[in-house]
């Protein structure tokens, strides 16, 4: 091998080298703005639904938010006594008994918060 031909081969293959690692970088940088790009929509979309609200409130300004119904003031929750300080809730529409954690408001399942709430929910 001569001494022309050295020189090419390592002169070509650090050239290549550098190209492969330049590509290298170019596909982490893309994969960082399209994940960038991707919260910026969803920051954009939830921008826009508090940017509507907050048009409407300034149209109307006596609107209330959406009350949810809750469910220990409907008639169709029952209460039932399941021993020593133990009580348990049902709905007597769906037939399903209501979760503790959900008690408070009327769980999501419910169909008078469906039609309560136009099914925003």
């Amino acid at each position: 091998m001569s001494i022309k031909q050295w020189i090419l081969e390592h002169f070509f293959r650090d050239l290549l080298e550098e190209k492969a690692r330049q590509e290298e970088q170019l596909k982490t940088v893309t994969a960082e703005r399209d994940t960038y790009k991707a919260e910026l929509d969803a920051m954009e979309a939830q921008h826009n639904i508090i940017t509507a609200d907050y048009e409407n409130r300034k149209l109307n300004p006596n609107a209330r938010p959406i009350k949810v119904p809750h469910c220990q003031t409907c008639r169709h929750c029952k209460r039932h006594e399941a021993g020593v300080g133990r009580v348990i809730f049902s709905c007597t529409i769906v037939a399903r008994r209501i979760n503790v954690n959900e008690g408070r408001t009327s769980p999501k399942w419910c169909p008078l918060r469906k039609n309560h709430t136009g099914g925003k929910e």
